[in-house]
């Protein structure tokens, strides 16, 4: 019956996952120098946002927003540079997370490989293929509907549709990364390689994605920092402001640390999709 093949799918991507999950901390295990990536990705956003903070305000105090969107008409200026600063924010967050989860991805794979080397190996190999990485990171909110896109030749088949959607989903920097920092492939081709290797083991990659989305909302929900710093503050006229600006950051740097740590687990997953296609072995059943 199709609703015993659903639960038992989903209970499969679960053991797979939990497998890749349990093979990744081992990566930690073995090569602690992953481990400075989360950090240097939190440090990062921690010493960029000042500036980030400062342009975006400036840039947008000298635009009458009411011009621009009828959503902000007659909004007080605080709350449209607010507006700006948290918009700009997400695009930023997720340009840099993209070059981040590409280089611990690198990183992972190369441990998993067995191939030894001096750390930050994927951080120089990113930073060496910096405008080709930087294309895709500016790309990386799309990624869903271009994954559509590219496996469009099989959308034809309606048995297919599911898992092509599921593949689409699934898609991110983690799981690109090894074509991009090794292949000279256009955006499509890059994208359909990397959704053709990993195969059935969309499923679990899918399960940690929105794991991670999950760990990130709780950490973020827990927060009390902002609250603790509204109530703190010595100036009640800006407590507000302080408290959300605070928040902000803090989202970003959870988002970026969960997302780096997400993807150790991605890259397992698309290593051992590597590793079976390369012996003939078919270590996650495609059955579509």
């Amino acid at each position: 019956m199709l609703i015993i093949k659903i639960i038992g799918g989903f209970f499969r991507a679960l053991a797979d996952a939990w497998r890749a999950v349990l093979v990744g901390l081992s990566a930690f295990k073995n090569s602690p120098q992953i481990l400075i990536y989360p950090y240097l990705s939190a440090v990062f956003i921690i010493a960029t946002f000042p500036i980030v903070n400062g342009v975006v305000l400036g840039i947008w105090s000298q635009f009458d927003q009411a011009d621009l969107t009828s959503v902000a008409e007659g909004a007080p200026p605080a709350v449209k540079a607010i507006f700006g600063l948290v918009t700009f924010s997400v695009f930023y967050t997720i340009f840099v997370a993209a070059f981040f989860t590409s280089a611990i991805s690198a990183e992972v794979t190369a441990n998993l490989g067995g191939r030894s080397g001096t750390s930050l190996r994927g951080l120089r190999l990113v930073l060496g293929r910096f405008w080709k990485v930087a294309k895709f990171a500016l790309l990386a909110i799309f990624f869903f509907p271009l994954a559509l896109v590219a496996q469009r030749q099989q959308l034809k088949q309606i048995k297919k549709i599911p898992s092509i959607f599921g593949r689409s989903l699934s898609v991110n920097m983690a799981q690109l990364a090894p074509v991009i920092l090794t292949q000279d492939k256009s955006v499509m081709a890059t994208i359909r390689q990397s959704v053709d290797t990993l195969g059935r083991a969309w499923a679990p990659n899918l399960v940690i994605k929105v794991c991670t989305w999950i760990v990130f909302f709780t950490v973020i929900f827990m927060g009390f920092l902002p609250g603790w710093l509204e109530n703190a503050w010595f100036d009640s006229d800006t407590a507000h402001l302080v408290g959300i600006i605070t928040g902000v950051l803090l989202a970003l740097v959870g988002y970026v640390i969960t997302k780096v740590i997400g993807s150790v687990f991605t890259a397992t997953l698309y290593h051992q999709a590597v590793v079976s296609k390369e012996h003939g072995i078919q270590s996650f059943e495609d059955k579509d």
